[in-house]
Protein backbone atom coordinates (compact mmCIF):
# COMPACT_ATOMS: atom_id res chain seq x y z
CA UNK A 1 0.00 0.00 0.00
CA UNK A 2 0.84 3.31 -1.18
CA UNK A 3 1.03 6.40 1.58
CA UNK A 4 -2.66 8.17 0.79
CA UNK A 5 -2.91 11.94 1.08
CA UNK A 6 -5.96 13.92 1.58
CA UNK A 7 -5.90 17.16 0.22
CA UNK A 8 -8.23 19.61 -1.59
CA UNK A 9 -11.42 17.93 1.03
CA UNK A 10 -12.52 18.39 4.16
CA UNK A 11 -11.40 16.84 7.45
CA UNK A 12 -14.89 14.66 7.79
CA UNK A 13 -14.66 13.61 4.17
CA UNK A 14 -10.97 12.93 4.91
CA UNK A 15 -11.64 11.08 8.03
CA UNK A 16 -14.39 8.51 5.78
CA UNK A 17 -11.38 8.25 3.34
CA UNK A 18 -9.32 7.20 6.25
CA UNK A 19 -11.92 4.91 7.72
CA UNK A 20 -12.30 3.09 4.27
CA UNK A 21 -8.93 2.62 3.51
CA UNK A 22 -8.32 0.93 6.90
CA UNK A 23 -11.17 -1.73 6.44
CA UNK A 24 -11.28 -2.45 3.23
CA UNK A 25 -7.09 -1.83 1.78
CA UNK A 26 -5.61 -2.50 4.90
CA UNK A 27 -4.56 0.81 5.72
CA UNK A 28 -3.04 2.66 8.95
CA UNK A 29 -6.04 2.99 11.07
CA UNK A 30 -6.99 6.95 11.58
CA UNK A 31 -5.46 8.40 14.94
CA UNK A 32 -8.71 9.70 15.73
CA UNK A 33 -12.38 11.14 14.41
CA UNK A 34 -13.01 15.01 13.39
CA UNK A 35 -15.35 16.29 16.42
CA UNK A 36 -18.57 15.88 14.25
CA UNK A 37 -18.65 12.48 14.38
CA UNK A 38 -21.83 12.80 13.33
CA UNK A 39 -21.59 13.98 9.78
CA UNK A 40 -19.17 11.36 9.26
CA UNK A 41 -21.68 9.02 10.01
CA UNK A 42 -24.24 10.19 7.80
CA UNK A 43 -22.04 11.23 4.89
CA UNK A 44 -21.18 7.07 5.29
CA UNK A 45 -24.56 6.84 4.65
CA UNK A 46 -25.63 8.87 2.23
CA UNK A 47 -22.67 7.30 0.65
CA UNK A 48 -23.89 3.72 1.20
CA UNK A 49 -20.79 2.64 2.78
CA UNK A 50 -22.07 2.80 6.53
CA UNK A 51 -21.50 -0.34 7.60
CA UNK A 52 -17.85 -0.50 6.65
CA UNK A 53 -16.98 2.00 8.66
CA UNK A 54 -18.89 1.57 11.76
CA UNK A 55 -17.10 -0.91 13.33
CA UNK A 56 -13.64 1.13 13.06
CA UNK A 57 -15.65 4.91 13.77
CA UNK A 58 -17.40 2.95 17.08
CA UNK A 59 -13.88 1.99 18.21
CA UNK A 60 -12.69 5.49 17.88
CA UNK A 61 -15.51 7.48 19.32
CA UNK A 62 -17.92 5.03 21.36
CA UNK A 63 -20.48 7.42 22.78
CA UNK A 64 -21.18 9.36 19.73
CA UNK A 65 -21.26 6.36 17.71
CA UNK A 66 -23.93 4.52 20.87
CA UNK A 67 -27.26 6.24 19.43
CA UNK A 68 -26.01 4.72 15.65
CA UNK A 69 -25.52 0.91 16.68
CA UNK A 70 -28.86 -0.03 15.83
CA UNK A 71 -28.95 1.50 12.63
CA UNK A 72 -25.72 -0.67 11.71
CA UNK A 73 -27.10 -3.70 12.86
CA UNK A 74 -30.27 -2.81 10.28
CA UNK A 75 -28.06 -2.29 7.78
CA UNK A 76 -26.11 -5.55 8.03
CA UNK A 77 -29.52 -7.62 8.89
CA UNK A 78 -30.45 -5.99 4.89
CA UNK A 79 -27.23 -7.08 3.89
CA UNK A 80 -27.89 -10.77 5.10
CA UNK A 81 -31.48 -10.91 3.72
CA UNK A 82 -30.57 -9.51 0.10
CA UNK A 83 -27.14 -12.30 -0.11
CA UNK A 84 -29.80 -14.77 1.01
CA UNK A 85 -32.37 -13.52 -1.52
CA UNK A 86 -29.31 -14.28 -4.31
CA UNK A 87 -28.69 -18.17 -2.84
CA UNK A 88 -32.06 -18.69 -3.10
CA UNK A 89 -32.63 -17.35 -6.77
CA UNK A 90 -29.57 -19.40 -7.11
CA UNK A 91 -31.48 -22.39 -6.15
CA UNK A 92 -35.11 -21.87 -7.98
CA UNK A 93 -32.58 -20.80 -11.53
CA UNK A 94 -30.41 -24.07 -11.42
CA UNK A 95 -32.99 -26.34 -10.18
CA UNK A 96 -35.47 -25.08 -13.15
CA UNK A 97 -31.61 -25.81 -15.17
CA UNK A 98 -31.62 -21.92 -16.36
CA UNK A 99 -28.48 -20.67 -16.45
CA UNK A 100 -27.75 -16.78 -15.06
CA UNK A 101 -25.28 -15.02 -13.64
CA UNK A 102 -25.38 -12.34 -10.91
CA UNK A 103 -24.31 -8.82 -11.99
CA UNK A 104 -23.49 -5.55 -9.69
CA UNK A 105 -24.70 -6.35 -5.91
CA UNK A 106 -23.10 -9.62 -4.78
CA UNK A 107 -20.73 -9.93 -7.75
CA UNK A 108 -19.17 -6.67 -6.64
CA UNK A 109 -19.30 -8.20 -2.89
CA UNK A 110 -17.39 -10.97 -3.42
CA UNK A 111 -14.15 -8.78 -3.83
CA UNK A 112 -14.28 -7.25 -0.29
CA UNK A 113 -12.39 -8.73 2.79
CA UNK A 114 -16.00 -8.78 4.22
CA UNK A 115 -18.45 -9.60 2.17
CA UNK A 116 -21.73 -8.83 4.20
CA UNK A 117 -20.76 -5.34 5.33
CA UNK A 118 -21.04 -4.31 1.57
CA UNK A 119 -23.83 -2.22 1.03
CA UNK A 120 -26.79 -4.34 -0.48
CA UNK A 121 -29.34 -2.86 -2.68
CA UNK A 122 -31.44 -5.33 -5.16
CA UNK A 123 -30.73 -8.82 -6.83
CA UNK A 124 -29.86 -7.73 -10.20
CA UNK A 125 -29.39 -11.49 -11.98
CA UNK A 126 -28.60 -11.73 -15.74
CA UNK A 127 -30.28 -14.54 -17.56
CA UNK A 128 -31.15 -15.09 -21.53
CA UNK A 129 -33.98 -13.76 -23.65
CA UNK A 130 -34.93 -17.27 -24.31
CA UNK A 131 -35.00 -18.43 -21.03
CA UNK A 132 -36.92 -14.97 -19.47
CA UNK A 133 -40.62 -16.86 -19.44
CA UNK A 134 -39.70 -19.87 -17.85
CA UNK A 135 -37.70 -17.75 -15.14
CA UNK A 136 -40.91 -15.90 -14.52
CA UNK A 137 -42.99 -18.56 -13.61
CA UNK A 138 -39.98 -20.16 -11.23
CA UNK A 139 -40.02 -16.69 -9.50
CA UNK A 140 -43.72 -16.59 -9.23
CA UNK A 141 -43.97 -19.94 -8.13
CA UNK A 142 -42.30 -19.10 -5.27
CA UNK A 143 -44.21 -16.33 -4.14
CA UNK A 144 -42.37 -13.63 -5.55
CA UNK A 145 -45.13 -10.95 -7.53
CA UNK A 146 -43.91 -9.26 -11.00
CA UNK A 147 -43.62 -5.12 -10.58
CA UNK A 148 -42.21 -3.80 -13.98
CA UNK A 149 -42.46 -5.53 -16.77
CA UNK A 150 -42.32 -2.29 -19.20
CA UNK A 151 -38.36 -1.89 -19.15
CA UNK A 152 -36.61 -2.44 -22.60
CA UNK A 153 -33.98 -4.44 -20.66
CA UNK A 154 -35.29 -6.30 -17.71
CA UNK A 155 -38.53 -7.42 -15.43
CA UNK A 156 -38.59 -6.31 -12.03
CA UNK A 157 -39.91 -8.85 -9.31
CA UNK A 158 -40.56 -8.22 -5.54
CA UNK A 159 -41.27 -10.25 -2.26
CA UNK A 160 -41.02 -9.49 1.12
CA UNK A 161 -39.28 -6.22 0.63
CA UNK A 162 -36.50 -7.44 -1.48
CA UNK A 163 -37.04 -6.49 -5.33
CA UNK A 164 -34.82 -8.74 -8.11
CA UNK A 165 -34.59 -7.29 -11.45
CA UNK A 166 -33.81 -10.38 -14.20
CA UNK A 167 -31.81 -8.62 -17.21
CA UNK A 168 -31.78 -10.15 -20.81
CA UNK A 169 -29.58 -7.08 -21.30
CA UNK A 170 -26.83 -5.59 -19.22
CA UNK A 171 -27.46 -1.97 -17.83
CA UNK A 172 -24.88 0.66 -18.46
CA UNK A 173 -24.75 0.12 -21.99
CA UNK A 174 -25.86 3.11 -24.81
CA UNK A 175 -29.06 2.93 -26.75
CA UNK A 176 -26.63 4.15 -29.51
CA UNK A 177 -24.12 1.69 -28.79
CA UNK A 178 -23.80 -0.17 -32.70
CA UNK A 179 -23.57 -3.86 -31.23
CA UNK A 180 -19.85 -3.87 -30.16
CA UNK A 181 -20.17 -3.57 -26.66
CA UNK A 182 -22.88 -6.05 -26.73
CA UNK A 183 -21.29 -8.07 -28.19
CA UNK A 184 -18.84 -8.48 -25.60
CA UNK A 185 -21.52 -9.99 -23.43
CA UNK A 186 -22.29 -12.79 -26.07
CA UNK A 187 -20.69 -15.64 -23.36
CA UNK A 188 -21.07 -13.70 -20.36
CA UNK A 189 -23.42 -17.46 -19.14
CA UNK A 190 -20.45 -19.38 -20.59
CA UNK A 191 -18.18 -18.09 -18.67
CA UNK A 192 -19.65 -17.57 -15.32
CA UNK A 193 -18.33 -20.26 -12.27
CA UNK A 194 -20.40 -21.00 -8.98
CA UNK A 195 -18.54 -19.16 -6.03
CA UNK A 196 -19.41 -18.49 -2.09
CA UNK A 197 -20.15 -15.12 -0.97
CA UNK A 198 -21.01 -14.29 3.14
CA UNK A 199 -21.47 -18.02 2.90
CA UNK A 200 -23.70 -18.81 0.35
CA UNK A 201 -23.65 -19.89 -3.55
CA UNK A 202 -24.09 -18.38 -6.63
CA UNK A 203 -23.21 -17.89 -9.94
CA UNK A 204 -20.68 -14.76 -10.43
CA UNK A 205 -19.47 -13.80 -13.52
CA UNK A 206 -16.13 -14.10 -14.73
CA UNK A 207 -13.76 -11.34 -14.28
CA UNK A 208 -13.80 -9.88 -17.83
CA UNK A 209 -17.40 -9.10 -17.55
CA UNK A 210 -17.26 -8.12 -14.23
CA UNK A 211 -14.98 -4.87 -14.77
CA UNK A 212 -16.97 -3.95 -17.96
CA UNK A 213 -20.16 -3.95 -16.17
CA UNK A 214 -18.82 -2.18 -13.33
CA UNK A 215 -17.17 0.42 -15.51
CA UNK A 216 -20.62 0.77 -17.55
CA UNK A 217 -23.30 0.97 -14.06
CA UNK A 218 -21.26 4.00 -12.85
CA UNK A 219 -20.36 5.77 -16.25
CA UNK A 220 -24.28 5.74 -16.47
CA UNK A 221 -25.22 6.82 -13.04
CA UNK A 222 -21.97 9.25 -12.50
CA UNK A 223 -23.66 11.14 -15.48
CA UNK A 224 -27.04 11.14 -14.29
CA UNK A 225 -27.58 11.00 -10.70
CA UNK A 226 -24.17 10.30 -9.32
CA UNK A 227 -22.53 8.06 -7.64
CA UNK A 228 -21.27 7.15 -4.22
CA UNK A 229 -18.30 6.09 -2.35
CA UNK A 230 -19.92 2.33 -2.73
CA UNK A 231 -19.30 2.58 -6.82
CA UNK A 232 -15.99 3.72 -6.22
CA UNK A 233 -14.89 1.21 -3.50
CA UNK A 234 -16.58 -1.62 -6.13
CA UNK A 235 -13.77 -0.23 -8.82
CA UNK A 236 -10.93 -0.21 -6.47
CA UNK A 237 -11.60 -3.78 -4.83
CA UNK A 238 -12.14 -5.70 -8.40
CA UNK A 239 -8.63 -3.75 -9.58
CA UNK A 240 -6.47 -4.93 -6.29
CA UNK A 241 -7.22 -8.27 -6.77
CA UNK A 242 -5.30 -8.89 -9.25
CA UNK A 243 -1.90 -7.08 -10.41
CA UNK A 244 -0.94 -4.69 -12.93
CA UNK A 245 0.05 -6.66 -15.69
CA UNK A 246 -2.66 -9.08 -15.84
CA UNK A 247 -5.74 -5.87 -15.19
CA UNK A 248 -3.91 -4.38 -18.33
CA UNK A 249 -4.37 -7.77 -20.34
CA UNK A 250 -7.86 -8.74 -19.48
CA UNK A 251 -9.21 -5.34 -20.01
CA UNK A 252 -7.54 -2.60 -21.64
CA UNK A 253 -7.91 -3.53 -25.47
CA UNK A 254 -11.72 -3.99 -25.31
CA UNK A 255 -11.70 -0.60 -22.86
CA UNK A 256 -9.87 0.97 -25.40
CA UNK A 257 -11.92 0.26 -28.42
CA UNK A 258 -15.56 1.25 -26.40
CA UNK A 259 -14.27 4.24 -24.79
CA UNK A 260 -14.16 2.85 -21.28
CA UNK A 261 -10.02 3.33 -20.80
CA UNK A 262 -9.65 6.36 -19.43
CA UNK A 263 -12.36 6.18 -17.09
CA UNK A 264 -11.10 3.06 -15.47
CA UNK A 265 -7.63 5.16 -15.38
CA UNK A 266 -9.29 7.66 -13.29
CA UNK A 267 -11.45 5.85 -11.44
CA UNK A 268 -8.16 3.74 -10.61
CA UNK A 269 -6.47 6.75 -10.01
CA UNK A 270 -8.86 7.58 -6.89
CA UNK A 271 -7.60 4.82 -5.71
CA UNK A 272 -4.16 5.50 -5.90
CA UNK A 273 -4.14 9.56 -4.51
CA UNK A 274 -6.84 9.17 -1.91
CA UNK A 275 -7.27 5.40 -0.15
CA UNK A 276 -3.68 4.03 -0.43
CA UNK A 277 -4.32 1.46 -3.56
CA UNK A 278 -0.97 0.21 -5.00
CA UNK A 279 0.38 2.81 -7.83
CA UNK A 280 -0.45 1.55 -11.61
CA UNK A 281 1.72 2.81 -14.33
CA UNK A 282 -1.73 3.71 -16.05
CA UNK A 283 -2.74 5.98 -13.08
CA UNK A 284 -0.09 8.59 -14.21
CA UNK A 285 -2.04 9.54 -17.26
CA UNK A 286 -4.61 11.18 -15.39
CA UNK A 287 -4.09 13.79 -13.58
CA UNK A 288 -4.30 14.58 -9.83
CA UNK A 289 -6.28 17.48 -10.73
CA UNK A 290 -8.92 15.27 -12.41
CA UNK A 291 -8.78 12.49 -9.66
CA UNK A 292 -9.69 15.30 -7.09
CA UNK A 293 -12.52 16.25 -9.38
CA UNK A 294 -13.76 12.82 -9.95
CA UNK A 295 -13.84 12.48 -5.38
CA UNK A 296 -15.16 15.72 -4.99
CA UNK A 297 -18.07 14.72 -7.91
CA UNK A 298 -19.00 11.60 -5.75
CA UNK A 299 -19.04 13.86 -2.93
CA UNK A 300 -21.22 16.07 -4.32
CA UNK A 301 -23.46 13.48 -5.47
CA UNK A 302 -23.85 10.68 -2.92
CA UNK A 303 -25.24 7.06 -4.04
CA UNK A 304 -27.53 7.59 -6.98
CA UNK A 305 -27.90 11.57 -6.20
CA UNK A 306 -28.85 11.06 -2.89
CA UNK A 307 -27.42 14.41 -1.59
CA UNK A 308 -28.09 16.71 -4.38
CA UNK A 309 -31.46 15.70 -6.40
CA UNK A 310 -30.40 18.73 -8.73
CA UNK A 311 -28.27 16.14 -10.41
CA UNK A 312 -30.80 14.47 -12.24
CA UNK A 313 -31.95 17.65 -14.23
CA UNK A 314 -28.32 18.93 -14.85
CA UNK A 315 -27.32 15.59 -16.47
CA UNK A 316 -30.60 16.58 -19.40
CA UNK A 317 -28.45 19.29 -20.46
CA UNK A 318 -24.73 17.66 -19.98
CA UNK A 319 -25.18 14.20 -22.03
CA UNK A 320 -26.32 13.06 -24.72
CA UNK A 321 -28.91 10.06 -23.75
CA UNK A 322 -28.40 8.06 -26.92
CA UNK A 323 -24.85 7.78 -26.78
CA UNK A 324 -24.28 8.61 -23.33
CA UNK A 325 -21.52 10.97 -24.49
CA UNK A 326 -20.59 14.63 -22.74
CA UNK A 327 -22.14 16.80 -24.92
CA UNK A 328 -19.75 19.97 -25.01
CA UNK A 329 -21.20 23.18 -26.22
CA UNK A 330 -22.75 26.34 -24.40
CA UNK A 331 -25.55 26.22 -22.36
CA UNK A 332 -27.89 27.92 -24.62
CA UNK A 333 -27.23 25.05 -26.85
CA UNK A 334 -27.69 22.52 -24.24
CA UNK A 335 -30.50 23.66 -22.86
CA UNK A 336 -32.60 24.38 -26.33
CA UNK A 337 -31.28 20.74 -27.46
CA UNK A 338 -33.02 19.09 -24.39
CA UNK A 339 -36.45 21.61 -24.12
CA UNK A 340 -36.71 20.29 -28.07
CA UNK A 341 -36.34 17.24 -27.21
CA UNK A 342 -38.84 16.58 -24.75
CA UNK A 343 -40.77 18.92 -27.14
CA UNK A 344 -41.28 16.29 -29.41
CA UNK A 345 -41.93 13.50 -27.15
CA UNK A 346 -44.70 15.52 -25.60
CA UNK A 347 -45.83 16.75 -28.72
CA UNK A 348 -45.05 14.23 -31.79
CA UNK A 349 -46.66 16.80 -34.58
CA UNK A 350 -43.67 18.75 -33.95
CA UNK A 351 -41.53 15.75 -35.01
CA UNK A 352 -42.83 16.75 -38.56
CA UNK A 353 -43.79 20.13 -38.61
CA UNK A 354 -41.26 22.09 -36.32
CA UNK A 355 -43.20 25.08 -36.28
CA UNK A 356 -44.98 23.94 -33.59
CA UNK A 357 -42.82 23.31 -31.44
CA UNK A 358 -43.96 26.17 -29.16
CA UNK A 359 -46.78 24.16 -28.29
CA UNK A 360 -44.85 21.28 -27.05
CA UNK A 361 -42.77 23.57 -25.14
CA UNK A 362 -46.08 24.56 -23.25
CA UNK A 363 -46.63 20.79 -22.44
CA UNK A 364 -43.42 20.35 -21.15
CA UNK A 365 -43.67 23.29 -19.10
CA UNK A 366 -47.03 21.92 -17.41
CA UNK A 367 -46.36 18.58 -17.21
CA UNK A 368 -43.44 20.27 -15.01
CA UNK A 369 -44.70 22.28 -12.78
CA UNK A 370 -47.52 19.35 -12.12
CA UNK A 371 -44.65 16.37 -11.57
CA UNK A 372 -43.45 19.38 -8.94
CA UNK A 373 -46.53 19.73 -7.02
CA UNK A 374 -46.85 15.81 -7.06
CA UNK A 375 -43.71 16.10 -5.87
CA UNK A 376 -42.24 13.98 -9.15
CA UNK A 377 -39.84 16.96 -9.53
CA UNK A 378 -37.27 19.41 -7.61
CA UNK A 379 -37.80 22.62 -7.93
CA UNK A 380 -34.65 24.13 -8.76
CA UNK A 381 -33.40 27.31 -10.72
CA UNK A 382 -32.44 27.16 -14.29
CA UNK A 383 -29.25 29.31 -13.06
CA UNK A 384 -28.34 26.86 -10.77
CA UNK A 385 -28.94 23.80 -12.67
CA UNK A 386 -26.98 25.22 -15.97
CA UNK A 387 -24.62 26.12 -13.32
CA UNK A 388 -23.48 22.85 -12.35
CA UNK A 389 -24.33 21.28 -15.20
CA UNK A 390 -21.52 23.47 -16.99
CA UNK A 391 -19.31 22.68 -14.13
CA UNK A 392 -19.95 18.75 -14.20
CA UNK A 393 -19.52 18.95 -17.92
CA UNK A 394 -16.21 20.75 -17.49
CA UNK A 395 -15.19 17.74 -15.43
CA UNK A 396 -16.51 14.44 -17.46
CA UNK A 397 -15.18 15.65 -21.05
CA UNK A 398 -11.98 14.82 -19.55
CA UNK A 399 -12.83 11.46 -19.59
CA UNK A 400 -14.03 11.13 -22.74
CA UNK A 401 -16.84 8.70 -22.34
CA UNK A 402 -17.31 6.37 -24.86
CA UNK A 403 -15.48 8.10 -27.43
CA UNK A 404 -13.34 5.65 -29.21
Amino acid sequence: MTQHTYSGINAEHAALIELLAQQVFGAAAPAALPDDTGFVLREAEQQSVFPLIFPAAAALAPRACEAWRLRNLRHISHNYNIINAHYEAHTLLTAAKIRYTVIKGCASSFYYPAPELRTMGDVDLYVARRDMDRARAAFEAAGYSVSGLDHPHHWTFERDGVELELHWVPSGIPAADDGSILAMFDDLLDRGAVKTVAGQEMVLPDPFHHGLILLLHTANHMTAGGVGLRHLLDWLVFVNSMDEQSFRTLLEPSLRRIGLWHFACALSAVGTQYFGCAPRSFCETVSPELALGLLRDIFDGGNFGAKNADRLNQSKLLRDNESRQIRGGGELGHALRFLNQRARSQYPPSVKHPVLLPIGWAKVLRKRRRDIRAGKQTRSGIHSTLRGAREREALYVQLRLFEE
